[in-house]
């Protein structure tokens, strides 16, 4: 009898075994957190959209992710911020002439401020803001931002934040 239970036994932990989960180590969710103002002046209500372009590779560069991975775009080898806003523009041109939709949208909060989380790790473009104001009309800069954000001591921070530049303010003329 127990030359027939021991094969029993032993096939029992075998299946077990096949049915466990399986654990899968994920690569961390990374947030994002704008924050519009200019001259202590907040943005409520406007509306902020953001595209993932690409993906990081474990050396260190990127790979374009679709559709953008289509367009004749070249993010390798960048060493000046000057290519880095020449690729946002070219994106932006890319997203507005196809009709991209975003990758998470939402709108600010009374200070300004709105937060994407749950967002897969990787190069993201953030496109520009027009906000208009009882002064004038404010114009926030367009950018990319990659998740997480190296930091000094070779880490990774996975909450960014960033404050977007106002690049233009146009002031309310009256006649």
């Amino acid at each position: 009898m127990r030359k027939r239970i021991a094969p029993l036994v032993l096939l029992a932990v075998f299946c077990l075994l096949l049915l466990k989960p399986v654990w899968v180590h994920a690569a961390p969710e990374a947030s994002l957190t704008l924050t519009y103002q200019k001259a202590g002046q907040t943005f409520q209500a406007l509306p902020i959209q953001i595209y993932r372009v690409a993906e990081a590779l474990p050396d260190g560069t990127f790979e374009l992710i679709q559709p953008f991975a289509s367009y004749p775009v070249n993010i390798h080898g960048i060493t000046k911020q000057e290519q880095w806003h020449t690729i946002a523009q070219t994106l932006d041109a890319y997203i507005v002439a196809d009709q991209v939709k975003p990758h998470a949208e939402a709108k600010t909060d009374e200070k300004g401020r709105v937060c994407f989380s749950g967002l897969d790790t990787g190069l993201y473009f953030v496109q520009q803001v027009i906000a208009d104001h009882t002064e004038g009309t404010y114009v926030f800069n367009r950018f990319l931002v990659y998740l997480p954000t190296p930091l000094e001591d070779g880490s990774f921070d996975y909450t960014v934040e960033a404050n977007p530049k106002c690049t233009d303010f146009i002031p309310k003329t009256q006649y």
